[in-house]
């Protein structure tokens, strides 16, 4: 089943890393105009990342989604360069690891800033523009852990659960709009973000064996395959779809069983000396 976005303007934040670069090009495969977005110097991501020259035909655009003034100005250019955008990919996000009564208030707000008042800023602008279209899809990134608490991450859990209910909320709000909208939830996947966390447990095989041993898949999952559902959610193959949290989770929250052995793991790793 192949997907174009022909023509198409699609707007991604965090755009230049992990789950959103991967989105970025496949979307370019795809036949969009891309516009990656993210706090990253435009000439830092160039000269710093191995791009493909695929990718290189992306525009890149710095912008801070905490920053209402950023986001408005981003707005303005959007319409006058493009005067439309058909895709908004709410992607930006920041994950912190500590139980609420531990969790620095810098680090919680800093949390709800990108994870949640991002989405909040950047539709709050870019809306308008789908409503004059009379048509377009957002997806918004939230997480398996919006869907379920997971232990420690307080702030990261509560962003991803209001994210989950105001994506609901928005479908219903902009249906009449024929403006779609909808969240990929992913479970562990290999972005930097996951890979932070291989030196806590004793390097990378370590986190993938335990990560291996919890997932009924086996593994974590890549970008790439976040990307896929992305771009379905997108198009118009997904017409009738709004509203929905999907889960791209290799199963782990359909595994009653899995906090039970991601203790077991922990444990394991820690009787080996290699921390939790």
């Amino acid at each position: 089943m192949e997907i174009r976005f022909d023509n198409h303007v699609v707007v991604i934040t965090g755009g230049f890393t992990g789950i959103g670069k991967a989105t970025a090009r496949q979307f370019l495969e795809s036949g969009a105009r891309v516009v990656a977005c993210g706090i990253e110097r435009p000439d830092q991501i160039r000269s710093e990342d191995n791009l493909s020259k695929e990718f290189d035909q992306a525009e890149y655009y710095e912008l801070d989604v905490t920053k209402e003034s950023e986001v408005q100005a981003f707005a303005s250019y959007l319409e006058e360069k493009y005067g439309r955008c058909d895709v908004l990919f709410n992607n930006a996000g920041v994950l912190y690891a500590n139980i609420l009564h531990e969790t620095p208030t810098e680090q919680w707000m800093r949390t709800i800033d990108i994870n949640l008042n991002g989405i909040y800023f950047v539709s709050k602008y870019l809306l308008p523009l789908m409503i004059k279209q009379g048509r377009g899809a957002i997806v918004n990134t939230s997480s398996m852990s919006g869907l379920l608490a997971d232990h420690t991450y307080s702030a990261y859990n509560a962003s991803k659960g209001a994210v989950a209910n105001l994506t609901r909320n928005m479908a219903l709000d902009y249906a009449p709009h024929g403006i779609r909208v909808n969240a990929v939830a992913p479970g562990s996947i290999r972005t930097s973000m996951y890979l932070g966390f291989a030196d806590r447990v004793g390097g990378l095989d370590v986190l993938d064996y335990g990560t291996g041993k919890v997932y009924p898949l086996g593994r974590p999952g890549l970008p790439e395959e976040v990307a896929n559902a992305v771009l379905f959610l997108s198009s118009d193959k997904a017409s009738f779809i709004t509203g929905t949290n999907l889960l791209v989770d290799g199963g782990i929250t359909a595994h009653t069983g899995a906090q039970h052995e991601w203790e077991e793991v922990r444990t394991l790793l820690q009787s080996k000396g290699t921390g939790g």
